[in-house]
């Protein structure tokens, strides 16, 4: 059984943000070594707006593992359903007071 990506663990990879989404990308589909320039931007994009690297990359990981017939080729396969599920993380913070979060609106639940 795969062992969920955590925060705890992403500082134990002492690699950036950047460094650990390729590189988990670039493995699980096991061509090439370099990412193609727009998935560069992607990732960029992803870690300027804050989402955080373990949903990265247990997005990654879910839909790589759910379409293994399938040949993916660039990690923008996977942009929307790190979109929803960055949505998701986001809505579900509203109400948290405003926490220091990046990700979080700050907003109080009405």
């Amino acid at each position: 059984m795969k062992q969920p990506f955590s925060q705890e663990n992403a500082g134990a990879l002492n690699k950036n943000y950047h460094e650990t989404i390729a590189d988990l990308f670039i493995r699980l589909r096991g061509r090439s070594l370099s990412l193609a320039p727009l998935d560069v931007q992607m990732i960029d994009d992803w870690h300027k707006r804050g989402i955080p690297l373990h949903l990265v990359v247990n997005t990654i990981e879910d839909v790589v593992g759910n379409h293994r017939g399938k040949r993916i080729r660039s990690i923008t396969y996977c942009a929307d359903e790190v979109e929803a599920r960055f949505a998701e993380l986001v809505e579900g913070n509203v109400g948290c007071g405003g926490c220091e979060k990046s990700y979080c609106s700050g907003r109080q639940a009405a």
